[in-house]
């Protein structure tokens, strides 16, 4: 979940439980400016990032920083 604060928040959707699990992740490094996408791709477990200065940032499934572009 993405606000437009530039905050993000994590959950993870268990479909064998039909459950929402909040993910617990560190509060560091994230964006300054209105995110303006976000997205998760599950096959590599890397979440991308945007926000209105043109930062593109990744983060691993924990939400650890990875990168920023």
């Amino acid at each position: 979940m993405a606000f437009v604060s530039g905050e993000t928040e994590l959950f993870e959707f268990n479909t064998d439980a039909d459950s929402l699990f909040y993910i617990e992740t560190e509060k560091n490094r994230e964006h300054d400016t209105r995110l303006t996408g976000c997205d998760f791709n599950k096959f590599v477990n890397l979440l991308v990032t945007s926000d209105g200065n043109g930062m593109i940032r990744l983060w691993n499934h924990d939400k650890k920083f990875l990168r920023e572009i």
